[in-house]
């Protein structure tokens, strides 16, 4: 459900994510509504990898917004959403790594 809902919302967001630093914006207004609606929470990593997957949010954005919470405060709602969503990132950057590689070797 949660992902047909956001696949219902993509064009719309979209076009207000413009950049890496919007994107980011986006996943801190997710974790501004985990926090007033508790019941969220539980699936704001499903909502980040439905959000990459429609193509909302970039891998620039989320690794963008993964650095801001690595420094956050230890307990802070970043810190937890970062812990939360550990799978996924490591994912990505190991997906971010191989295309590297696989540009590194194209350009030989």
């Amino acid at each position: 459900k949660l992902k047909r809902t956001i696949a219902s919302w993509s064009a719309l967001l979209q076009r207000y994510v413009a950049s890496a630093e919007d994107g980011a914006s986006l996943i801190h207004n997710l974790e501004d509504m985990g926090e007033a609606l508790p019941w969220t929470a539980p699936n704001f990593q499903f909502a980040l990898q439905a959000l990459y997957d429609d193509d909302v949010l970039s891998e620039d954005a989320i690794l963008l917004w993964a650095s801001e919470a690595q420094r956050a405060a230890e307990g802070s709602v970043s810190r937890t959403r970062h812990a939360q969503c550990a799978e996924f990132l490591t994912w990505l950057l190991e997906a971010e790594e191989e295309d590297d590689d696989s540009d590194e070797e194209s350009d030989v």
